[in-house]
């Protein structure tokens, strides 16, 4: 039995598909779909999220985002990772986050 990929999807495509859904993404131009985050997921990144922020802050490192933040993890320009849920903690420099 062979297995048949489906054709790659755009970030266009995906986000008219698929812009209101949670826990779904696109990879490689593949939709991704995963289970839900559970409690222990919550805690560990409200936990992690304050000692970083803290951290990040005193240092003026830029700012630290939570639970579902949408972001573009590659520069492939049409067929990027593009987490909709968003990861559970990610730091960036304040001059990248588009306004």
């Amino acid at each position: 039995m062979v297995a048949v990929t489906p054709p790659a999807m755009t970030a266009e495509e995906f986000f008219k598909l698929h812009g209101n859904e949670s826990n779904v993404d696109l990879v490689r131009g593949q939709v991704v779909r995963y289970p839900r985050p559970g409690i222990r997921h919550g805690v560990v990144c409200v936990n992690a999220g304050s000692i970083l922020r803290e951290f990040v802050r005193a240092k003026k490192l830029g700012r630290v985002l939570g639970n579902d933040t949408h972001i573009h993890i590659t520069s492939t320009p049409k067929r990027n990772l593009l987490p909709s849920s968003g990861p559970g903690l990610a730091r960036t420099r304040s001059r990248r986050i588009k306004r």
